[in-house]
């Protein structure tokens, strides 16, 4: 294929329309020929088979059917909104770092509550989580340990700390 020759395939009333090329950079070039806005579907089992990636051609944004495996994923720019975004019935974050973990199951979570962030240990081997400490919408912070300040603890005026009060 010559660069800038276009693949050409029919559409639904039979013409021929440019779908897919090589440009002047020698970069591949897939594209909806027939429609400015039109989306671009990645399928298996043919026409009717189930699709596992849709390109929609007005915003550029991907949905994938299944999971995603990167070795990197960078967000260039975010417009003041989430660089990642979850929007799911239990959004959850999970990091296991397999150079150190004892059980390369074992997860560090982080997860959106009822108006909380939560953090978590999963113990693989013992099916167990373990929330780890919260922060409210509010701000306010709760930790299941004990928490150790390296030199001052400073409080704005009228800051009280309560010792002993259960």
């Amino acid at each position: 294929l010559q660069n800038n020759k276009n693949i050409k395939f029919d559409n639904s009333v039979g013409t021929p329309v440019g779908v897919m090329n090589f440009n002047a950079s020698n970069e591949l070039v897939i594209y909806n020929g027939n429609s400015p806005n039109g989306d671009i579907l990645f399928k298996d089992g043919g026409p009717t088979g189930t699709t596992n990636l849709t390109i929609d051609g007005a915003t550029g944004n991907a949905t994938f059917a299944g999971d995603i495996t990167a070795d990197n994923i960078t967000s260039t720019s975010n417009s003041g909104d989430a660089s990642i975004y979850i929007n799911s019935t239990r959004p959850t974050l999970g990091f296991t770092d397999t150079n150190s973990f004892s059980d390369a199951n074992d997860i560090y979570l982080i997860r959106a509550g009822a108006n909380i962030l939560q953090f978590q240990y999963h113990d693989n081997s013992a099916a167990s989580t373990t929330e780890t400490f919260n922060i409210t919408s509010t701000g306010n912070a709760t930790f299941a340990g004990d928490i150790t300040c390296g030199d001052d603890l400073f409080m704005p005026s009228g800051g009280v700390i309560n010792f002993n009060s259960g």
